[in-house]
């Protein structure tokens, strides 16, 4: 559910609190007094473009902040997705600045916009007129009634969206091999010479690594041998070596060893130290004996390591890609060695697949007929209740080519009145009937939707007198499972049992300001009773505002 708002800079509003309870919530106030300020706001969060102009003059930048009350399923969600950390409540924050740039964040941490939009839009579904004039495109029908079919059609919609995307595969690859005798042995003598260029190379058993090892050792020879050479005349051939040095220090060492016992493990670390150093001298000299330059060798290695950089640069990035499109090539090659077979093959598929179209098409179209009959009973009785006593509703079903959705286009046929034809809603239904066949959609679809909180926006347009209070007693209905804000102008809907929020237009030091406030007793009595007669209230009006609030 929506918790609270929090508005700063907002047009009029310089920096207001809405706290929602839970059911209904009322908002009430006079023209222009900043009620569409409240819907744009909330839309700014759900995803709506940012919009500047919603900047107010008391400061530079605007501040829209909506705390949410997830249930434990989106949490869940969020936190798997996203990282989010499960918490109470979340703190969704969107920051406008004068240049148009936005910055969002959800419990004071940045986070991109579209996460905020489908946190938002997963508890809260908005009726605007937007999204009434959503009823005069048919497209949307379909999406109705899908959302309204007990059955989960989303396999069968999966599997279409498979066989369609299955069928254009094989046609496109159909089409590549319709092709001429000429064309055909070109495309064979090209990938005989990419198999033979790849294959020359022997893949399987290459180890790039290891030979440009071998490259650099052979490569660098010259300056190992001169090296090793001179390790070995400091050790073992001048004058002063090494291997002298340690066997004079061990005979002098080993001529007073026997005065103390402590010596004895000098004298056997020196002679360790001197065996050691007798096997560097065995190593060197067998590595010197085994160890040339080759440039033979040389040359071979370095053609071996161009040749697999030329493949790399041909046919993929390492040895694995190059080995993938060698299978894949061979692959090709085979079905062109086998064209007519293959062809015979690829037909046989295609048709077998055109009807797991049509069958999985017709699925669709019969779920959605048995829905449809449901659903045109379950709007028809609640459009009674809101005093279309008469009225009819018929989904009429029509074929087009199939998509990922089907095959059907979809029309709501309505009669509002005795003796009136059905006709299609798109082109028959007034804005206020639309307003209503909305909410009555919005009133079945509710649970199965999933969203908490529902919002409207002038769903009282261009109703009065019974139909008000109809209209009021399926919002309290409706209030009872889920959380209700709307914004109204009639004091049949403002007097229902609910949080009443007043938005007024002050001048405070030379300023015009909306101010926001949660209202009750006489302060609500006042407010139904401008809604009644204007400006013209009198102690008579007052009455019929209390007695409207009893009941």
């Amino acid at each position: 559910m929506l918790v609270d708002l929090y508005l700063s800079n907002l047009v009029l509003i310089k920096e207001a609190k809405i706290n929602f309870g839970e059911g209904l919530s009322v908002i009430s106030g006079e023209t222009g007094s900043g009620k569409s300020v409240l819907i744009k706001s909330i839309a700014q969060l759900m995803g709506e473009k940012t919009d500047k102009d919603l900047i107010g003059k008391f400061k530079d930048n605007a501040i829209i902040e909506a705390t949410l009350k997830l249930p434990e399923k989106y949490k869940n969600y969020f936190f798997e997705e996203y990282g989010i950390e499960k918490s109470d409540y979340y703190v969704l924050t969107k920051e406008i600045s004068l240049e148009g740039r936005s910055v969002s964040r959800i419990n004071m941490r940045t986070a991109p916009i579209s996460l905020i939009s489908e946190m938002m839009n997963c508890v809260i579904e908005m009726q605007t007129q937007n999204s009434v004039n959503l009823l005069l495109n048919k497209n949307y029908y379909l999406n109705l009634l899908d959302c309204y079919s007990n059955k989960d059609l989303s396999e069968f919609k999966s599997k279409l969206k498979n066989d369609i995307e299955n069928f254009k595969k094989i046609e496109k690859k159909i089409e590549s091999y319709s092709i001429s005798d000429e064309e055909l042995n070109r495309k064979l003598d090209l990938l005989n010479f990419q198999i033979n260029e790849i294959e020359s190379l022997d893949l399987k058993n290459f180890d790039i690594d290891l030979i440009n090892q071998e490259y650099l050792k052979i490569s660098k020879i010259k300056d190992i041998i001169r090296y090793l050479n001179l390790t070995k005349e400091d050790l073992f051939l001048n004058s002063y070596s090494s291997i002298d040095t340690l066997s004079k220090a061990r005979s002098q060492i080993e001529s007073v060893s026997s005065y103390d016992p402590k010596l004895t493990k000098i004298n056997e670390i020196l002679e360790s130290i001197y065996y050691n150093l007798e096997d560097v001298k065995y190593e060197i000299d067998s590595y010197l004996d085994s160890e040339f330059y080759d440039e033979e060798k040389l040359l071979y290695l370095n053609e071996k390591i161009e040749s697999f950089e030329l493949l790399k640069r041909k046919y993929g990035k390492d040895k694995e890609s190059i080995l993938n499109y060698l299978k894949q090539i061979k692959e090709e090659k085979n079905e062109l060695e086998n064209l007519e077979s293959l062809l015979i093959k690829l037909t046989k598929e295609k048709e077998f697949i055109k009807n797991s179209i049509v069958t999985n098409a017709e699925v669709l179209t019969n779920c959605r007929k048995i829905s449809a009959e449901n659903f045109e009973k379950e709007i028809s009785s609640k459009l009674k209740e809101l005093n279309f006593l008469n009225n009819d509703v018929k989904f009429v079903f029509s074929k087009k080519d199939i998509t990922i959705n089907g095959q059907d286009e979809v029309d709501i046929l309505v009669s509002f009145n005795v003796g009136q034809k059905l006709s299609s809603l798109s082109k028959t239904a007034s804005g206020g009937e639309l307003s209503r066949f909305m909410l009555v959609i919005r009133l079945i679809l509710g649970n199965k939707i999933g969203h908490s909180t529902l919002i409207f926006d002038e769903i009282d347009q261009g109703i009065s007198g019974v139909t008000a209070d109809l209209v009021g007693n399926l919002l309290e209905k409706l209030s009872k499972k889920n959380q209700i804000i709307l914004i109204s102008h009639l004091p049949q809907i403002a007097g229902l049992q609910a949080n009443h929020i007043l938005i007024e237009k002050k001048v405070i030091k030379q300023k015009t300001i909306s101010t926001l406030s949660k209202i009750d007793g006489e302060d609500r009595v006042k407010e139904i009773a401008r809604l009644i007669a204007g400006t013209n209230i009198t102690d008579d009006v007052l009455k019929i505002s209390r007695k409207l609030l009893k009941s």
